[in-house]
């Protein structure tokens, strides 16, 4: 007298009514959670099934079991789908039913967060060749088999890597090509064409950064060799649609990071005095943030829930943080032998590149410990970093950019919003609305021959072919000065000097001379031009205010070269 997918478990008489211990077979389990069976009068035990079938929970994590396919028994391997927002683990099709009832390596997600993770750039000897994505629970702990790669088939150097969430964006600064890439359709599964169109070409070959403002749909990027800060909407596909924000007082911005809820730009500024300076995203309201104990604060992250950002600096090897007022300065991490690169931040965690020890650290931003164990791989260096999930852009509830009616850029402002103009364009009276400036060039490289004086945009200076524009013909032009406040060019050629406006290319003539110009400078202080003549051994000068010509110098052996040192107050 057996039991049904069980057995007894210890010795039982077998009389009518009384009652004996049983465990179910593998693969079953007793029913209602009983223990004993009991003699019945036709001599079979009681319930007449005591054991039932073990089914694997319906459910998973974030999905469910497909049940057309599936009976949910042990040993059962079942296809999965997962809920809206997530996707199924690509290293793992189908689930296996364990015979303790749960699907195997449950401890492992299955259906992975939609478009939600890290974004993480790499470098192998001088070029990058792959983007990293991490398509995990931010806060769980990432695993490499989750990894994606997305291989490039042209050598890049991906030095920052930012993204618009809402808008599935992500943007990519390479400085190999000198160029900031845009991927229009990115998803962190990889699963688009992942194809990467020009932003923006002409930056120098540094250690620029980008920022994205989701809110107006602005990115930003910093320049050292330029010694700027840079706007560009993103609204449309126009690569010309920039602004140079800020350019004054700049010795080498690096480190750059945005705070669009508060209306607030941070970057940092090394040189001489190094120092982490905020703004409004117009650039107004300029302040210093940190001025002290800084060495190459290489890149900011900031933190909206505290209002703090963190930063990491290379030079001193730590991790810091600091409110966004300036106050309450700490150092998280210090750690000897480091070169920490990028830095990110997620709720409780910061993602740290270490282009030293080729890791990516996950810190607690409130003590510094390491949260998880680290990334890494004796081959790849991590270098940028950057979080693409929603709760790190949240949406505000008044977007003033939406309906402002900006022409060229909008920029979002604390009490509303303000437009900007493209480069050569001016705001008009509506503050809306842009015009050509008649100023027609702003940055350029000015280069006379013997016949023609022209201008070439100054992001020549990247390599990039940009074609001169001659706005004047002189026959002979042995010397050329610029005053460039007043926007004027100064000429000499065997005969006279001129001096034309840049804007207006018409020739005056100031003087005449007779010896054989070797030199020329323009004092912008005192508005007076100089000039040498190595035949006659004389200094000119002639006064733009008085329109006076006389001599500064005489009796000298070949003079040649004279510059004017504007600040400090003499030629040499």
């Amino acid at each position: 007298m057996g039991i049904a997918n069980g057995y007894l478990t210890s010795a039982c008489s077998l009389v009518i009514g009384e009652s004996c211990s049983f465990e179910c077979e593998r693969g079953y389990k007793p029913v209602s959670n009983i223990s004993t069976v009991t003699c019945q009068q036709n001599r079979k035990w009681g319930p007449e099934k005591p054991c039932e079938a073990l089914l694997c929970p319906i459910t998973i994590t974030n999905g469910k079991i497909y049940e057309a396919e599936c009976n949910r028994r042990i040993y059962s391997e079942c296809p999965y789908t997962c809920n809206q927002g997530f996707d199924p683990n690509p290293k793992q099709t189908k689930v296996m039913c364990q015979v303790n009832g749960t699907w195997s390596n449950g401890e492992e997600p299955y259906c992975l967060e939609h478009d939600r993770g890290l974004i993480i750039t790499s470098r192998t000897g001088y070029s990058t060749k792959t983007i990293y994505t991490v398509p995990t629970t931010i806060e769980g702990t990432p695993k490499l088999d989750y990894i994606r790669l997305l291989r490039l088939n042209t050598e890049t150097l991906f030095l920052s890597i930012n993204g618009d969430y809402k808008l599935k964006q992500a943007f990519v600064y390479d400085a190999n090509s000198k160029a900031i890439y845009k991927d229009a359709n990115f998803s962190i599964g990889l699963s688009g064409k992942n194809e990467w169109t020009i932003v923006y070409i002409g930056t120098s070959r540094d250690y620029i950064k980008l920022a994205v403002d989701w809110i107006s749909h602005n990115i930003y990027w910093t320049d050292p060799q330029y010694k700027w800060i840079m706007v560009q909407s993103l609204i449309g596909n126009s690569t010309s649609m920039y602004h140079v924000l800020i350019h004054e007082n700049l010795e080498g911005p690096h480190a750059l990071a945005l705070d669009p809820i508060e209306c607030l730009l941070f970057w940092s500024d090394i040189g001489t005095f190094t120092k982490i300076e905020v703004s409004s995203l117009s650039g107004r309201n300029r302040k210093s943030l940190i001025s002290s104990n800084l060495l190459h604060p290489y890149s900011i992250a900031t933190d909206y829930d505290t209002r703090r950002i963190y930063f990491v600096d290379s030079g001193r090897e730590t991790v810091e943080t600091v409110t966004y007022e300036g106050r309450d300065r700490n150092v998280l991490v210090k750690t000897r032998y480091s070169d920490y690169f990028d830095i990110a931040v997620y709720k409780e965690y910061l993602y740290v590149t270490d282009t030293y020890s080729n890791r990516l650290y996950f810190f607690n931003k409130t003590n510094g410990n390491e949260s998880y164990t680290s990334l890494f791989d004796t081959y790849v260096r991590y270098m940028a970093v950057t979080v693409f999930h929603p709760d790190v852009q949240p949406t505000p509830g008044t977007a003033h950019c939406t309906n402002y009616g900006c022409e060229h850029i909008c920029i979002t402002e604390k009490d509303g919003a303000s437009c900007l103009c493209k480069e050569g364009y001016i705001i008009k009276q509506d503050m809306k609305t842009c015009s050509l400036n008649t100023e027609y060039f702003h940055r350029g490289l000015m280069y006379s021959n013997e016949s023609n004086i022209c201008i070439l945009d100054i992001r020549i200076l990247t390599l990039f072919i940009f074609n001169p524009i001659c706005v004047l013909k002189i026959n002979g032009t042995r010397y050329m000065v610029l005053d460039t406040d007043q926007r004027q060019i100064f000429i000499a050629n065997n005969t006279a000097i001129y001096a034309a406006k840049v804007d207006n290319p018409v020739l005056h003539r100031l003087t005449t001379h007779s010896g054989i110009i070797s030199g020329m400078s323009w004092d912008g202080y005192d508005r007076n031009l100089y000039w040498t003549e190595e035949d006659t051994g004389i200094i000119w000068r002639t006064s733009e205010l008085s329109k006076t010509t006389q001599i500064f110098m005489k009796d000298l052996k070949r003079p040649r070269d004279v510059i004017i040192l504007q600040h400090e107050r003499y030629g040499i």
